[in-house]
């Protein structure tokens, strides 16, 4: 949790420099996240999630990045089991001219740290990868979106399939 708070100071300080240079917008979201392990009879788990994120682009060229964060958990009767997933990837917006409507496409890699409140239980760091389809709309500085995803986490001995479910809003600067 340290580091995921650190991650997110050092972006927003940061963010000053990059403004001059590039697009950038700064969001808020909440949703959900379901996850499947690949073990054989496996269950969908459902978290509810929270995060922030930050996107970079350069005007007038439909490319840029996405950087995000995200908080997921889930209690049982006697434990809890949180994720932290980070971001970073490339993203392709589809602006239509004059309409508040624009629509993108990304994919990147992941960084999923799991826990547990189970007195001597390791928590699990693992990489993965995800690609995400999202509609924004725009109303001036300020605009919502919503987005779906589909992600892999690849841990030890099975992997996990993640598909977020998001929506929020986001401040452009």
């Amino acid at each position: 949790m340290k580091k995921l708070a650190l991650c997110l100071i050092l972006l927003f300080v940061s963010m000053p420099l990059l403004a001059g240079a590039t697009g950038i917008g700064v969001g808020i979201h909440g949703g959900i996240e379901m996850m499947v392990s690949s073990a054989e009879g496996a269950e969908t788990e459902t978290f509810p999630a929270i995060g922030a994120l930050v996107d970079f682009s350069l005007p007038g060229i439909p490319i840029g990045l996405r950087a995000g964060g995200e908080y997921a958990w889930k209690s049982y009767d006697d434990y809890k089991v949180t994720d932290i997933i980070i971001l970073l990837a490339g993203q392709y917006n589809v602006v239509l001219p004059g309409a508040p409507m624009s629509f993108y496409l990304g994919a990147g890699g992941q960084l999923c740290m799991a826990s547990t409140d189970i007195p001597d239980s390791e928590g699990s760091t693992d990489f993965g990868f995800l690609a995400y389809a999202g509609a924004n709309y725009s109303m001036g500085m300020m605009g919502i979106f919503a987005e779906v995803g589909y992600g892999m986490i690849f841990s030890d001995p099975e992997s996990v399939t993640n598909i977020p479910i998001r929506g929020g809003i986001k401040f452009n600067l």
